[in-house]
């Protein structure tokens, strides 16, 4: 067994524990959005919709998160990423708490339905922010690490949706909220410095910051030979 603990989570070693936050935030989120799943059943089944009125709905609901995402992209470009995941997720879970003490109704729905479009607005400052605190080594294993977390959330929700489903839905509602709840005490308390993390730069990178055409060709000769036969023009390079 710690074999297998080791060759599936041994890779993961030696980030920023901000990304280790992040994972678990992907998980809860995703651990928590168990109502998806059971969308269908309850418009039919609680709500006593027909195919038709439940087609309406779910297209509804995916037209109006396309452009949600778009401006979550640009917010994120141009806000503090984790001020903004803390709001939209503090939304959400309002909207999910509120929703676990009505009735099931379609006012229940429209809160769900409101709290996923604030998390779809989140999800690219969410994405953003793995990449500025990843290095380019690391890069590819932070995201599969958020992967990770989001499969193992996925995993988990219908499981406990389907036990909730039929007597206690109000509950899946409550532990939506409560999940994403501890993420974001998460994210509030111990991701501090989100400032990106510096790359070196190449010669290249640094000759055209300096516009420097000289200092490419001296470093790709080591200066021995060509400096010997190119010192009369290297001010005319500079």
């Amino acid at each position: 067994m710690k074999t297998i603990f080791e060759k599936m989570f041994g890779q993961y070693r030696g980030m920023r524990r901000e990304l280790y936050i992040l994972f678990w935030g992907k998980a809860a989120t995703n651990m928590g959005a168990m109502i998806w799943p059971m969308l269908t059943l309850i418009l039919s089944n609680k709500l006593g919709m027909n195919a038709q009125e439940i087609a309406k709905i779910t297209i509804a609901m995916g037209v109006v998160q396309f452009p949600a995402n778009l401006l979550g992209g640009k917010l994120a470009d141009c806000c503090n990423k984790k001020k903004l995941i803390i709001i939209c997720d503090l939304v959400t879970v309002i909207c999910y708490l509120t929703a676990a003490v009505l009735p099931v109704s379609m006012a229940q729905i429209l809160l769900f339905f409101s709290a996923g479009i604030f998390q779809t607005m989140e999800n690219p400052s969410y994405d953003a922010l793995v990449a500025d605190l990843s290095t380019a080594e690391n890069r590819e294993k932070a995201y599969s690490l958020m992967y990770l977390g989001l499969n193992l959330g996925i995993i988990l929700s219908p499981t406990i949706g389907g036990i909730l489903f039929e007597n206690h839905l109000g509950l899946a509602y409550a532990i939506d909220g409560l999940t994403t709840l501890s993420f974001t005490i998460l994210i509030l308390l111990f991701i501090k410095d989100i400032t990106p993390v510096k790359e070196k730069q190449t010669i290249y990178e640094e000759a055209k910051e300096t516009q420097s055409t000289w200092k490419i060709l001296r470093e790709q000769t080591g200066g021995g030979v060509f400096h010997k036969f190119s010192a009369p023009f290297q001010h005319k390079l500079l």
